[in-house]
C-alpha cells in the first residue's frame, strides 16, 4: 500500500537513500517506503514525496512528510475503516426450530 495515498495498486518500493549511495542500507526496513505510481490526485507519490518532483532528487524528510500529507489527506483513516466495514462478515442469523 502506498505510504502516502493508500492505493494498492501500481506500488514501487523507494529507497529514502538511493542503494547506489549508500549500498549498507539496500534492504534496510527503515531506508524503504511504499509509494505509487498512480496519479490519485494528479501527482505521482513516487515522484513528488520520494523524489520532490525530480527523480535526480532525494527526500531524506520522507518519513515526515509522509505523516503531515496522511494528516492532510485523511486518507488511511477512511481507508482501514473502509476496509474494516468490507472484511465484516454478515450477523449469525439463529435457523428457526423445527
Amino acid at each position: 500500500m502506498c505510504a502516502v495515498c493508500g492505493l494498492t495498486s501500481k506500488v514501487e518500493t523507494h529507497h529514502v537513500i538511493p542503494f547506489h549511495v549508500a549500498p549498507d542500507l539496500e534492504l534496510d526496513p527503515s531506508n524503504l517506503v511504499t509509494l505509487c505510481e498512480n496519479k490519485k490526485y494528479g501527482v505521482t507519490c513516487h515522484l513528488l514525496f520520494g523524489h520532490r518532483g525530480r527523480y535526480s532528487m532525494v527526500n531524506t524528510s520522507i518519513h515526515s512528510d509522509i505523516a503531515e500529507w496522511r494528516i492532510k489527506l485523511g486518507v488511511f483513516e477512511k481507508n482501514v475503516a473502509s476496509r474494516r466495514r468490507s472484511n465484516k462478515k454478515p450477523p449469525a442469523t439463529e435457523s428457526e426450530p423445527s
